[in-house]
Formats: C-alpha cells, sequence, structure tokens
C-alpha cells in the first residue's frame, strides 16, 4: 500500500499523505459517477447481511432471466466453498449477460469468486482494507477497516451518486427542451 500513500506495520497506520489519498476517494467517486451516467452494467457481489440490497440492486441493473435468477443469485452473496461445473457455467454465462465489470463490496469474503472473475479476465471494483492486496481487484477502492458499516455506506453512496447522476441527466435534457422551445416561440 505504499503505492496509494499508506504505511502499515503490525501495530500502526500511518497516513504518509492525506492530500493523494484523498485525490484517490475522489478519482474513485468520479470512477462510479461516470459508470452511472453512462449507463454501465454493474454486477455487485457482497455479504450475506445485505443480501437484499446486493440482489435489489443487481436487479436493478441488469436483466436476469427469472427461471435463472434462482441458480445465479447465491454467487452474489455467499462464499464459494469449491469449485464445481455449476461455478464455471455461472463465470461463463456472466460473459454473455452484457455486464461491463463487477463490484465486490467483501474482498476477504468473495476471495473465490475474485480468483475466478481475474481469471475470466473481467474487470473488478472493490473495497480493499489495507490488510489485503490491493491488486486482488482490477480498481481498488481504499479502506482502512473491512467492516459491515463501511459497506453500508459504501452502498449509501453508490445510491446518492446513481441520485445525482439521474438529477443531472434530468436538468441536462430539461435545458435542452426548455431551449428548443424558447427558439420555436421566437420564430
Amino acid at each position: 500500500f505504499n503505492l496509494f500513500y499508506i504505511y502499515h506495520n503490525k501495530d500502526k497506520i500511518i497516513l504518509i499523505d492525506s492530500r493523494k489519498f484523498l485525490l484517490r476517494w475522489k478519482e474513485s467517486y468520479d470512477l462510479i459517477f461516470n459508470v452511472f451516467y453512462y449507463n454501465f452494467n454493474p454486477l455487485i457481489f457482497g455479504s450475506s447481511l445485505f443480501k437484499n440490497e446486493i440482489l435489489a440492486l443487481n436487479w436493478n441493473y441488469n436483466i436476469f432471466d427469472i427461471n435463472l435468477w434462482k441458480y445465479y443469485f447465491p454467487f452474489f452473496i455467499f462464499k464459494l466453498n469449491n469449485f464445481n461445473k455449476k461455478t464455471d457455467f455461472f463465470f461463463d454465462k456472466l460473459s454473455s449477460l452484457n455486464v461491463n465489470f463487477y463490484l465486490i463490496t467483501d474482498c476477504e469474503y468473495h476471495f473465490k469468486n475474485i480468483h475466478y472473475i481475474k481469471k475470466k479476465n473481467y474487470y473488478s471494483i472493490g473495497l480493499i482494507n489495507f490488510n489485503l492486496d490491493p491488486w486482488l481487484v482490477s480498481y481498488p477502492i481504499l479502506t482502512f477497516f473491512e467492516s459491515f458499516l463501511t459497506q453500508m455506506f459504501f452502498f449509501k453512496l453508490l445510491i446518492f451518486i446513481e441520485r445525482k447522476v439521474i438529477s443531472l441527466k434530468y436538468n441536462i435534457f430539461k435545458n435542452i427542451w426548455l431551449n428548443f422551445f424558447i427558439k420555436k416561440l421566437k420564430n
């Protein structure tokens, strides 16, 4: 984590440059903002405590076949115990679902899923605390602690950013329509 401006030894965490650390969080915010602005389809993996939130967000962002959904949803909220043909089928099927990237809120919990995501060369974004390898995912979002509270605030951040994007798009389209309408009235 020295590249991310954090130094860690056995009993201390030292933030080397807080300005660069906050800049990294701003870049993460901008990335998620652009993901929602350009309507990319994320697929979210998380801990079983947030089962309802994860399933609702995945159902909202993606179009699933209702008959296959009962086979898909355990992968998003439960960690894998072993590899079998069902797991291989699931990760092969994800490539045909028009999913652009994978968002993992609990990287320690979904360690095996991350392995298969990397094996299939899918792009992933994840909340990584300083105890884990930051290169488990393609784009790490750094946190100091792996806790349910951090994950809850991250879900709230996702929903907040999505609402900002919807509001921005609404204002842009409203201004375009009003400008067009005003030009027509002047003519």
